[in-house]
């Protein structure tokens, strides 16, 4: 399999469609209650709406920042893999050697409405620290993705385990 390597973005639609929404919520906001997010003598009053309107406005910023970013947020070569150490914009990549990985377990996450997400579990040697990759918002292939891991480490599939209850 030679030089093989996998460099992984996320979707730029996901940030795009992010920043339409972070940046429409503190627009609308501004626009329905300028009077009262400016006054701070009566924050107890409306304390809330300032928080809301502060929060998303950092988070609208944060996805501006966030679509400047082109570095790729997951590397997979036979050396080992990179995976951003946070969900912030130009965090930068902590390398993972594949003896320092004990095994890598594909799952299902059901989260909100019945949705599910396949992620990538890599639990390392020392088993206070995991790692997990959601293969759903990046742009490649899963399956190269999981044939790189079956390739250079232990690969566990969820329908390789039963769970008893």
């Amino acid at each position: 399999m030679g030089n093989r390597e996998i460099e992984a973005k996320g979707y730029t639609l996901n940030v795009v469609f992010m920043i339409i929404i972070f940046t429409g919520i503190p627009y609308f906001m501004f626009c329905k209650f300028s009077k009262e997010l400016v006054h701070w003598e009566n924050f107890s009053d409306n304390g809330f709406i300032t928080i809301v309107f502060l929060v998303s406005l950092l988070v609208g910023i944060l996805c501006w920042v966030k679509l400047l970013d082109t570095a790729p947020a997951l590397i997979i070569n036979k050396k080992g893999v990179w995976v951003r150490k946070s969900i912030l914009p130009f965090s930068p990549l902590r390398f993972i050697d594949w003896n320092q990985i004990k095994f890598v377990e594909l799952n299902l996450i059901k989260g909100k409405k019945s949705q599910t997400t396949t992620v990538l579990v890599i639990h390392r040697n020392d088993s206070s620290k995991t790692k997990t990759i959601e293969l759903d918002v990046i742009n490649y292939s899963s399956e190269e993705i999981i044939s790189m891991f079956r390739e250079f480490s232990n690969f566990l599939n969820f329908r390789d385990r039963s769970v008893i209850r």
